[in-house]
C-alpha cells in the first residue's frame, strides 16, 4: 500500500484498497473485500465526494460483492448509488449504464424478483443495441436473462422466445459448439419438459449433451444433470 509515499486520504492509496479488495472477491473472501472496498470508498468520498465516477466504481464493486453475499437488499442500494452516480454526471445514455442495468436485473432474478428483473435486462437490452448493435454479446445475454425471468413466472411461450432470439445471436458469434449454445438448448428442453413435447425436449437435450461432451467433457455435473433428465 502506498500509504508511506502518498499517505491515507490520496487517489492512490484507494486503488491499492480497491485492488486488495478485489483479490479477496476473486478468492471469494466476500466479507474481507468489503472491509478494503469501504476504505477505497471512504477515502474517495473524501477526495471528490459523492458525485464522481471513482466513486461510483467502488459502489458498484461493493454491490457485487453484496451479490455474491446473497444480501440483495445491500447488493440493490449500492447498484442504484452507482446507478444515480452515472447519470448525475454523464446521463442517462452513458455507456456503463448497460452494464448498470444488467446487473441490477441480475440482483432481482436472484431474489427471485422476475418482474423488475425483466424491467431492468430490457433496459441494458435496449442501450446494448443502441451502443454495440444488434450482433453483440451483452444484448445475447439481456435476451437470455429476459428468457429466464420468464420462465421463472412460468411463461413459457415468451420464455421460448427470447431463448430462441439469444440463440441465435449466440450462434451467429460463437458457433455451434458455444456453451452458451449448449445452455439454452439445455434450458429450452427444459420448457418443452414442462409442456409435455417430450419429443423435442429430447431432442433439445441431446443437442445440448453432444456440446458438452464434444467441447466441455470437464462439466460432468451439467452432463449428469442432463443425462439423469433424458433418463
Amino acid at each position: 500500500i502506498d500509504l508511506n509515499i502518498y499517505g491515507e486520504v490520496h487517489y492512490s492509496t484507494s486503488c491499492s484498497y480497491n485492488s486488495i479488495a478485489s483479490v479477496y472477491s476473486k478468492q471469494g473472501l466476500y466479507e474481507n473485500a468489503m472491509e478494503y472496498f469501504l476504505k477505497a470508498l471512504s477515502i474517495r468520498k473524501e477526495l471528490y465526494g459523492d458525485n464522481h465516477k471513482s466513486v461510483a466504481t467502488i459502489y458498484e464493486n461493493m454491490a457485487y460483492t453484496y451479490l455474491k453475499l446473497c444480501d440483495y437488499e445491500s447488493s440493490l442500494k449500492y447498484y442504484l448509488l452507482g446507478l444515480d452516480t452515472y447519470i448525475n454526471i454523464f446521463g442517462d445514455n452513458y455507456i456503463l449504464l448497460v452494464d448498470t442495468y444488467k446487473n441490477i436485473g441480475n440482483v432481482y432474478y436472484e431474489s427471485g424478483n422476475y418482474d423488475q428483473a425483466i424491467i431492468y435486462y430490457n433496459k441494458s437490452l435496449e442501450m446494448s443495441e443502441e451502443h454495440y448493435g444488434r450482433e453483440h454479446v451483452l444484448t445475447a445475454y439481456n435476451q437470455f436473462k429476459i428468457a429466464a425471468s420468464y420462465y421463472g413466472k412460468k411463461d413459457f411461450e415468451t420464455s421460448l422466445k427470447y431463448y430462441n432470439s439469444s440463440l441465435d445471436l449466440y450462434l451467429a458469434l460463437y458457433g455451434l459448439n458455444d456453451i452458451n449454445v449448449s445452455n439454452i438448448y439445455s434450458y429450452m428442453a427444459d420448457i418443452y419438459c414442462e409442456k409435455k413435447n417430450y419429443t423435442e425436449s429430447l431432442t433439445l437435450y441431446n443437442k445440448a449433451l453432444e456440446i458438452l461432451k464434444n467441447h466441455y467433457p470437464d462439466r460432468k455435473d451439467k452432463i449428469e444433470q442432463i443425462e439423469t433428465s433424458i433418463e
